[in-house]
């Protein structure tokens, strides 16, 4: 594959403030610096700005500025390893510092106020005691003492821990307050005053505890409805799944949350009727667009898909209104087809062949890394995270059919003569498209998978024996919003690029449209897509790219042949 360089800003002029360049020429001529220390920085520079796909003068030499887009970077894409990125990132930190263009920078050996050491001693532990002395050190250059310390001095360490570029600079400062307040407590005769601990902002989605108990009583008849359908009924819709079903019902609940963080009285969401009412609905539907600066998103569309549905065959609303809630369901619809562009940004981090092979290699890596510590809990979990993405990268399916994957039940033989092997089966009742799922799983796979299931996955089940592949608490699958996080970090921390689950539907497609151009059909069936045209929608543009790529590889022989006879 050929690795497409692109450009991630217009560098038609150099920015106004300080940038890369100008620290990287400030580190050249320094010469109170070690010489390998000197070069170090500089290569990290360098580094950084082929991640960012950027020449240092369009990089802007502010930490603040800067986090976010190494948050955002894929380092792994041009083959920098996670053990190298760390380096470049602590690099890039302590050379912006070193040349004084971050205006919080305090010298790691600033002097610290003697009257904040009975503070630092009565820390509890060593880690404390380094969140305490940071917090020391920055008081101590602002002439802060101890008895000064109250809630109005932490938007300032805040600013000052995003300023040097701390990774995590809200969460440094959540710790501290709870450390600080803990030594307090335990020492009163410091006499520290309490910090206030900063209360994030509060989900907007209410339980059903908080709602008027008639919405969620009508709201359960109706959810016990759509999926028990009388089909001789008169304009009977076909039922729907359990677990689409309990999507409406999470779907309402945070409608209703929606319209009264809106505006909307209690008396106005007393139940559905009144919910999906298209006055109600609009509050409900301006709160979720705000979110969104003040554009339709996926959330507003789905809620007034889901009003309209209520509206039309449970409330029964005048026509009058229906063609209201019709009207805005209109104005909230996406047009949308394909690929979003985040996940095509995310599909170019594998232009180059060796990181496709990278993460091919991972699942035995995690295995391997797995062998070398003890049984235990966390080498369980490493061998789960191996097995996730053993299965991902052999069958592309979906989070939601992963998490819940049994051994006993999905997994059955080839019963093939040539061969013995294994077959992941997913019947339709559990795939979204209602479409039978076969995937033939490679020998190495199953290996994989036999030894995870008797070595590890009994840790993982506690005392309670279970044949999922991902057991969670109480016998049930595991939440798949920890078995995603697992696979993010894992791929992350060890192939260097940005993956969710279902990038790996997509990076299947990817790779076999490039092998086998033209060939929607095998991708249709491989990703279980109901219709060809969605299978077109999603990856006609990424054969483009591969087709652009082959012309280029024509018209590089042609100017080859022409040279060449030029050179006669």
């Amino acid at each position: 594959m050929t690795i497409i360089h692109r450009s991630l800003s217009t560098e038609s002029t150099p920015l106004l403030g300080k940038t890369l360049l100008d620290v990287r020429e400030a580190i050249a001529i320094n010469e109170g610096l070690n010489a390998q220390v000197r070069n170090n920085m500089i290569s990290s520079i360098n580094t950084l700005c082929r991640v960012l796909d950027r020449q240092p003068q369009y990089v802007p030499a502010s930490l603040n500025l800067l986090r976010p887009m190494m948050e955002k970077a894929s380092p792994g894409a041009i083959h920098v390893s996670p053990r190298r990125w760390q380096n470049v990132r602590s690099d890039i930190a302590r050379a912006v510092n070193l040349c004084g263009f971050s205006t919080n920078f305090i010298p790691k050996d600033a002097p610290i106020a003697e009257c904040w050491f009975p503070v630092i001693a009565g820390a509890q532990s060593t880690q404390i005691k380094c969140f305490v002395r940071r917090f020391a050190r920055y008081s101590s250059a602002r002439q802060i003492a101890p008895s000064q310390v109250n809630d109005s001095v932490m938007p300032g360490y805040l600013a000052f821990l995003k300023d040097v570029g701390s990774k995590a600079p809200e969460t440094c400062r959540d710790d501290f307050i709870r450390y600080w307040n803990r030594i307090g407590e335990a020492n009163p005769q410091l006499n520290l005053t309490p910090l206030t601990p900063v209360m994030r902002s509060r989900s907007y989605s209410l339980p059903w505890s908080e709602l008027p108990a008639s919405l969620a009583a009508d709201a359960a008849d109706f959810k016990a409805a759509i999926v028990r359908v009388d089909p001789f009924a008169e304009n009977a819709r076909p039922p729907v799944r359990q677990s689409t079903a309990g999507q409406y019902d999470r779907q309402i609940r945070r409608m209703a949350s929606a319209a009264l963080a809106n505006g909307a009285q209690t008396s106005n969401i007393a139940n559905l009727a009144l919910l999906v009412h298209p006055a109600t609905l609009k509050r409900a539907l301006l709160y979720f667009m705000a979110r969104n600066n003040n554009e339709p998103n996926q959330q507003a569309h789905d809620m007034a898909h889901l009003a309209l549905l209520i509206a039309t065959y449970w409330a029964k609303l005048p026509a009058v209104e229906i063609d209201e809630i019709k009207r805005m369901s209109a104005k909230c619809k996406l047009d949308r087809k394909g690929l979003t562009q985040k996940n095509r940004e995310r599909l170019r981090q594998f232009r180059d062949q060796g990181v496709i092979e990278k993460l091919m290699r991972l699942p035995e890596d995690l295995l391997a890394e797995a062998h070398r510590l003890p049984l235990n809990c966390r080498s369980a979990m490493l061998a789960q995270t191996a097995v996730a993405i053993a299965i991902l990268i052999n069958a592309p399916i979906r989070i939601k059919n992963l998490r819940s994957l049994d051994r006993a039940r999905h997994f059955v033989p080839l019963f093939s003569t040539r061969e013995r092997g294994m077959q992941l089966v997913l019947p339709k009742e559990e795939v979204k498209n209602d479409v039978d799922l076969e995937f033939p799983l490679a020998p190495s796979a199953m290996a994989l998978l036999e030894i995870y299931m008797k070595d590890y996955q009994p840790l993982r089940c506690g005392e309670r024996d279970s044949s999922f592949l991902f057991p969670g608490r109480g016998g049930k699958p595991k939440a798949d919003t920890n078995l995603r996080r697992q696979i993010i970090d894992a791929v992350w921390k060890h192939v260097g690029v940005h993956v969710h689950p279902h990038l790996f539907r997509h990076l299947a497609g990817m790779i076999f449209l490039e092998a086998h151009p033209g060939a929607y059909e095998d991708v249709r069936r491989l990703l279980g897509h109901k219709s060809l045209q969605t299978t077109i929608n999603f990856y006609a543009g990424l054969e483009a790219t591969a087709a652009i790529n082959r012309y280029n590889n024509v018209v590089a022989t042609y100017q080859m042949g022409i040279a060449r006879k030029a050179g006669r």
